[in-house]
């Protein structure tokens, strides 16, 4: 028959032919052939294996996530193209409420984090205290907002586009100037220039 120790250079040594048996001595076994899986790397979940299906409220979490982003994304690429814009750095949903008591307190832009002062007129080199200082919520609202306020515009007039837009639910917060107070807000206010593009978005009450 087949003698395992035929060809072994040290035949008093382990010799474990057809590699069923764990090897004694300290050096142990080889490690697997190529081919060969180790049974004790299948306990743990391998990197590159598909993941556990979601469920439905992590996916409604997801695509909530995902249209915010987008949301952020188009506001900031048209604040970007329009000159004086400031509806998404001053008034977007990243803004927090702490940050807008800052600037109706200090003037401090949430934004750009530096305090805005007056270049002209009789309050020149004082700070720029807002009568209130407010923000959306949600990307998705402001620039629903805006979109609407521009459709008014093409349709109507500028005047007819300066009225609240009431959501019927809470989109905003923010501080009044007078007594600090807190409030929060269900209506936006979109202010377009005169080729109906916005210079700002904010949610404040109903006028």
């Amino acid at each position: 028959g087949l003698n395992g120790y035929r060809y072994t250079l040290n035949p008093t040594g382990w010799v474990d032919p057809l590699g069923l048996e764990v090897c004694p001595g300290d050096g142990g076994c080889k490690k697997p052939a190529v081919g060969e899986q180790d049974p004790t790397a299948k306990v743990g979940v391998e990197e590159g294996e598909p993941t556990l299906p979601m469920t439905a409220e992590q996916r409604r979490a997801r695509i909530d996530e995902l249209a915010e982003a987008n949301a952020y994304r188009r506001l900031d690429e048209m604040e970007q193209s329009i000159p004086g814009a400031h509806f998404l750095q001053k008034h977007g949903a990243q803004t927090t409420a702490e940050a807008q008591l800052e600037r109706v307190t200090t003037g401090r832009n949430p934004g750009t984090g530096e305090i805005e002062i007056y270049t002209y007129g009789n309050n020149i080199g004082q700070p720029k205290i807002p009568s209130a200082a407010t923000r959306f919520t949600s990307h998705r609202d402001q620039l629903n907002a805006i979109y609407r306020t521009k459709l008014v515009f093409r349709r109507n007039d500028l005047f007819e586009s300066t009225k609240p837009i009431d959501f019927g639910r809470t989109i905003g917060n923010g501080y009044k100037r007078d007594g600090l107070q807190y409030k929060e807000y269900q209506h936006a206010i979109v202010i377009l220039n005169g080729n109906g593009d916005p210079k700002t978005a904010y949610t404040g009450p109903k006028r």
